[in-house]
């Protein structure tokens, strides 16, 4: 599962801006993992678990968080970092 989703966020990565390196679509896989958890299995109970979501469900989640369709009011963290303070 971890394998499908670091694949999904490179192919991601690499359509949305062709340049980016390998390193790159890592950086970002990292930080869904700061607070998804690592492979994607959340740690809290007020962030959800992305690990085998396909990636249909993943873009038109992220698009409604970039829209504010879909804003996150039940979670405890600011901004999705769960390295700063909880709100």
């Amino acid at each position: 599962m971890k394998t499908v989703l670091y694949a999904w966020l490179a192919a991601l990565s690499l359509l949305a801006a062709s340049p980016l390196a390998a390193a790159d679509a890592a950086a970002l896989a990292a930080d869904c993992d700061s607070c998804h958890g690592p492979g994607g299995v959340s740690a809290h109970a007020d962030v959800p678990t992305i690990a085998g979501q396909t990636p249909e469900f993943l873009m038109k989640t992220l698009n409604g968080f970039r829209r504010w369709d879909r804003p996150c009011l039940k979670s405890d963290w600011r901004s999705g970092d769960t390295s700063r303070p909880r709100t």
